[in-house]
């Protein structure tokens, strides 16, 4: 019994064996074929698999993209505002960007990425994000308070009043104290060149 079953062993093992001689001499010849051609260092595109692939997205040990949840946007949001409370603006602004990424109708992660971008420098894009806050909530009274001063920062005086003037209205009250800061009472501005008071 015991011979058969080596012999039926040793059959498939040689077997395999010429099967992958086989298979090695086909791709030698291929190779000799392919010397006609010319290579190239450049390498090829790749084109996303899927509609919306994009290159930052993170996928699978199989190959497949990575389903996110809203907690992990929150997560996100959280992480961010540490990373802002110590001074890392670009991890903050990071994090922010891929808590949007996962849910782009979370109003508290363009607040808290337009602070960051102001406590950068980048006043146009903390404005783009205030503006955004606002516009996916326009209840959220921080949003207009901060792009006010953002205004403020970048010389649009009219704006910030503006803006000043909509957050006093919702009971802000730092607001109206900003805004009274600026036109010299609560009525309203007397601009002579929309920057600077008479």
């Amino acid at each position: 019994m015991r011979r058969p079953l080596f012999a039926f062993i040793v059959c498939c093992f040689l077997a395999g064996f010429v099967s992958s001689c086989v298979s090695m001499h086909e791709l030698l010849n291929d190779q000799e074929e392919d010397k006609g051609f010319e290579r190239t260092d450049d390498p090829p595109s790749v084109q996303p698999l899927f509609p919306g692939d994009e290159p930052g997205m993170e996928y699978d040990e199989f190959g497949r993209p990575v389903a996110r949840t809203p907690d992990e946007s929150l997560g996100l949001v959280v992480s961010g505002k540490q990373q802002l409370a110590m001074g890392d603006h670009t991890a903050a602004i990071d994090a922010f960007t891929k808590a949007i990424a996962i849910d782009p109708g979370l109003a508290d992660a363009y607040y808290y990425r337009g602070l960051a971008y102001d406590s950068g420098g980048d006043y146009e894009r903390a404005a783009e994000d205030f503006s955004m806050t606002a516009d996916i909530n326009p209840d959220y009274v921080k949003a207009y308070f901060s792009r006010a001063e953002v205004y403020v920062k970048s010389g649009e005086v009219n704006k910030a009043i503006d803006d000043f003037g909509k957050a006093c209205s919702m009971g802000y009250t730092a607001a109206c104290s900003e805004r009274e800061k600026l036109t010299g009472s609560l009525e309203g501005p007397v601009f002579d060149d929309g920057k600077t008071l008479q």
